[in-house]
């Protein structure tokens, strides 16, 4: 099963939590409310989860159908990366520390052996920990590229939901977050100029007003026709009066190409 992009209309995007846009690469979270109709990722709240766009109730968090809510959207990821990166640091104090211990035992024994050890742990010890602080930085920076689609989601889709515009406190409370990360977000959201502008109200409340963006969709794919020698040229006017009939007009059009086909033919002598 395939979708439209929940950002840009792209189809076909298939089913899924989590899964990229082929086109504008944003993660796709949520599945459509039936209230709102909004493909909007959920939030929970006392153990039930709830739509961002509307706030309409999709259940418990253990229910059937229910997505991953916008409250734990690239957290695994982040903590995940900040605790790889925790133990590639730790990884890398403990060598430094046993090739310190080892250099100055081979210089105090005049160990060959010793050196030659000092050096192996010093450069598998920085490799492993190298390896760990920048899978661990990878790892974090997906949790984050989630956390930021998803809520670029949601606050598209509340937005849509109140007449396609939202303050900044409209989608702090959405996220629930504070009020300077929301206005944050929204403000890289309208920077970009694709998705969303800047309108000041006349009482002074900035908004942030949404714009679907052109839908963009895959043109189908079709076999290669035959050439049968007799084209069509549909930009060759046609003195017709606007009441005759297409069909009549398109059939002239064709017998008029075939009789000139047969004279180019009948003069090379085919």
């Amino acid at each position: 099963m395939a979708h439209a992009c929940y950002v840009c209309s792209f189809y076909p995007v298939p089913d899924g939590e989590g899964v990229e846009c082929p086109h504008c690469h944003r993660l796709q979270y949520g599945t459509k409310c039936p209230r709102c109709g909004q493909n909007a990722p959920t939030r929970v709240k006392d153990f039930r989860v709830f739509c961002t766009a509307c706030g309409f109730e999709r259940g418990a968090l253990s229910g059937n159908g229910i997505a991953m809510p916008i409250n734990m959207v690239g957290k695994p990821s982040q903590f995940g990366g900040i605790a790889t990166r925790v133990l590639g640091t730790a990884g890398l104090a403990v060598t430094l520390l046993l090739v310190t211990f080892v250099t100055i035992a081979a210089v105090a024994y005049s160990s060959t052996i010793l050196g030659a050890l000092a050096v192996l742990l010093a450069t598998f010890g920085s490799v492993a920990a190298f390896l760990l602080m920048r899978g661990g930085k990878k790892l974090q920076q997906q949790g984050e590229r989630a956390q930021h689609d998803a809520r670029e989601q949601a606050v598209a889709a509340a937005a849509k939901a109140r007449g396609g515009a939202i303050t900044a406190a409209e989608a702090a409370a959405v996220l629930e977050v504070h009020v300077a990360e929301a206005d944050a977000l929204l403000t890289a959201i309208a920077k970009e100029g694709a998705r969303a502008h800047v309108e000041i109200s006349n009482e002074g409340v900035v908004k942030y007003v949404f714009h679907d963006a052109a839908p963009v969709h895959v043109a189908p794919t079709t076999a290669a026709q035959p050439v049968t020698g007799v084209r069509v040229d549909t930009q060759t006017p046609v003195a017709t009066s606007q009441s005759a009939d297409p069909k009549q007009v398109a059939q002239q059009r064709v017998d008029r190409e075939f009789e000139e086909l047969k004279k180019t033919r009948a003069a090379k002598g085919d």
